[in-house]
């Protein structure tokens, strides 16, 4: 004979969501603290039809140079909120409060190389608190420039990503951001 279906009433919680909140939180930012300490932006899209999404992963430690490939996509970082409805509200974004975001230079999937300042900038543009932003590191690389419509649109980049960082940093003081 089969059982009857549980209904909502009988649903228990497992254990981590039965603590309470002032643990979850305790193990939430040691679950979510990078070994290193470090995130570094990517952007993720599962198809080219969809916008890309804002994607922070930690650098493989393997790696001796510590710059990522150019098109490979890691793992994202927070996968707890990913368990259920409940991890997904307490965790998602949880991440930027623990951890050094690194917005550094990348080439996309359609070949398009970005600036660490324009990262920066695709990411507050996405970023629904932040003033849970607190160690910010922009990773400055040098493109060639092979035309002159290439380096008006830097310049123009720059200018517009150098606003938007100080309008960040003005709204939220706690903020610390470094240039390497």
């Amino acid at each position: 004979m089969m059982e009857p279906p549980h209904t909502d009433e009988e649903y228990v919680l497992p254990p981590l969501l039965r603590l309470p909140p002032e643990l979850r939180t305790m193990i939430y930012e040691y679950a979510l603290s990078s070994p290193d300490g470090y995130l570094h932006y990517r952007e993720s899209q599962s198809n080219d039809l969809s916008p890309p999404k804002p994607v922070f992963c930690v650098l493989d430690s393997n790696n001796s140079s510590k710059t990522p490939s150019k098109r490979a996509i890691p793992d994202e970082f927070n996968q707890l909120k990913y368990v259920n409805r409940k991890l997904y509200q307490e965790t998602a974004g949880t991440e930027v409060r623990y951890n050094t975001l690194v917005f550094e230079s990348f080439e996309t999937r359609r070949g398009l190389e970005l600036s660490g300042c324009r990262n920066l900038c695709s990411f507050l543009n996405s970023c629904a608190r932040k003033d849970w932003l607190k160690d910010i590191e922009i990773r400055a690389t040098v493109f060639p420039i092979r035309n002159y419509g290439m380096l008006v649109d830097t310049l123009s980049d720059l200018s517009r990503s150098h606003s938007t960082i100080v309008s960040l940093s003005t709204s939220n003081p706690g903020v610390t951001i470094r240039y390497a």
